[in-house]
């Protein structure tokens, strides 16, 4: 069994990720104290997470924030249009994600892709109207 630990900045940014081995780390705090050895960074800026998420909220991400208050790792904003949810930890939309996928082209659903200059779900042929939920033909 591997662990996962994320080396962390002075100002709480992850830098690196780095996987050690369960008999290096059977607890946080002694992987901490591997780290600090093996690779010469203070035991504290190591932090144990895991990659499905199932402690400290989210797994970490070279660029994501330690929230060392609320035990948490925090994901890279996508847009600055985009708010955290302080329940799950996850950045949100200003407009809910589609509840259904656009209209086939040629047998294929086409992707779906935020667009921060107007503020709308886009796909290739339509746009999504959250006020009736359903895709509108772009202009």
């Amino acid at each position: 069994i591997m662990k996962y630990f994320a080396q962390l900045g002075n100002d709480n940014i992850v830098l690196n990720i780095v996987v050690v081995a369960d008999e290096d780390a059977p607890t946080e705090a002694a992987g901490q104290e591997f780290l600090a050895q093996s690779q010469k960074w203070p035991a504290g800026q190591w932090i144990e997470y895991s990659k499905d998420g199932s402690f400290k909220a989210n797994a970490a991400q070279i660029g994501s924030t330690w929230d060392s208050v609320n035990n948490v790792f925090i994901g890279i904003q996508p847009y600055s249009s985009w708010t955290l949810n302080n329940s799950n930890w996850q950045w949100e939309a200003p407009v809910a994600y589609p509840n259904q996928n656009p209209p086939e082209i040629d047998g294929v659903v086409p992707p779906i892709w935020w667009d921060e200059s107007t503020l709308v779900w886009n796909s290739d042929a339509d746009v999504w109207n959250p006020d009736t939920l359903e895709w509108d033909v772009k202009p």
